[in-house]
């Protein structure tokens, strides 16, 4: 990596990995991927770029929609996973933080579910979302609302709990504890500073200066993340 910001990404990155599917575990998480993949709303057979793919989690339900999906991820073990998870799905490894090695109108959709937030530079990357879109192309984007809380989906679907899911809540308790460390105490203060949560209209106006006329904006992941539909302008 190319400065010690970026080692530590790329390290927590690789470690979160581990528990990272400890996710799927609650409900408003597959909630979640499963709007962001309906939102996409093309024929089968479009090609859809999975920008952050993680473990594949959002690649999957883009692939059963019939979609040709490429899914792009930057750590070794989130894609190492991902992989052994989903073989028949394509991956590859690439960075969001700089050009995509894709040429030009390369894709008829993009999805990037909640991975926005943690790059350097979130302008760019939309930048470089629009070059390799189509005109017309849609764009799915998830990303933390502002003063969101891990705490918060876990407490959401402890709710929402019959007894039975209750008690499959508490044998993943262990990875569940992990995904709070890395969220609360991994993160520093000075890094969480860095992330960006951006309100709504920020989160539009990024888009619109970007290129995209958002379509749809909402709330999801039980009211810690948006999830916005947008056009590529030609």
């Amino acid at each position: 990596m190319s400065s010690p910001i970026g080692a530590l990404a790329y390290t927590f990155w690789n470690l979160y990995a581990r528990v990272y599917d400890t996710l799927l575990m609650f409900r408003p998480y597959q909630c979640m991927l499963t709007e962001a993949a309906d939102s996409v709303g093309l024929p089968a057979g479009s090609r859809v770029l999975d920008a952050g793919c993680g473990t594949g989690n959002l690649t999957r339900p883009l692939g059963e929609r019939g979609y040709q999906v490429l899914a792009l991820d930057s750590s070794p073990h989130m894609l190492q996973r991902a992989r052994m998870k989903h073989p028949h799905l394509q991956f590859q490894s690439g960075d969001l933080g700089g050009v995509l090695p894709f040429p030009s109108e390369s894709f008829d959709a993009i999805t990037c579910s909640n991975v926005l937030y943690t790059l350097p530079d979130p302008a760019a990357a939309l930048q470089e979302f629009r070059r390799v879109l189509r005109p017309g192309g849609k764009l799915v984007v998830t990303n933390p609302v502002p003063g969101c809380r891990a705490e918060e989906i876990l407490q959401h679907e402890w709710r929402l709990s019959s007894l039975p899911s209750r008690l499959r809540l508490l044998t993943g308790l262990p990875g569940i504890l992990m995904l709070l460390i890395f969220n609360r105490f991994l993160l520093t203060p000075e890094r969480r500073a860095r992330l960006y949560c951006p309100d709504r209209r920020e989160l539009e106006q990024v888009l619109e200066q970007a290129g995209f006329r958002a379509r749809e904006v909402r709330r999801v992941y039980a009211d810690q993340s948006w999830l916005v539909g947008a056009e590529a302008g030609s």
